[in-house]
């Protein structure tokens, strides 16, 4: 194993795929959580997100842009205005799920 493969697997051995590495890095922000559950039902546009949110305009770009780079959300360009949504069924079963368990504990 080389050196690069260490660092690549962590501290734990485990490899962990390119898409793998993203899903984790988006879910280790509180904010992209946040915009994540926000898009949890439904497709909305940055100014949307920013007053259920209450974040900034900057930082709800931001986070959309690391998480469009993660290929954790979608966006949909409908006018002037682009829509994101959650990429994927699986990663909104997840959010769901994570969501109802921390919900009844």
């Amino acid at each position: 194993m080389t050196n690069a493969d260490k660092r690549d697997n962590g501290a734990c051995g485990c490899a962990l795929s390119a898409r793998g590495r993203a899903l984790l890095f988006g879910l280790s922000s509180l904010n992209r959580l946040r915009v994540l559950y926000a898009l949890e039902d439904e497709e909305r546009c940055v100014g949307e997100l920013v007053d259920a949110l209450g974040l900034s305009q900057s930082l709800v770009s931001q986070q959309l842009g690391l998480l469009l780079d993660g290929k954790l959300v979608s966006a949909r360009r409908s006018g002037r205005r682009t829509y994101y949504a959650i990429a994927s069924p699986d990663l909104n079963a997840l959010l769901k799920m994570a969501l109802d368990t921390y919900r009844h504990s």
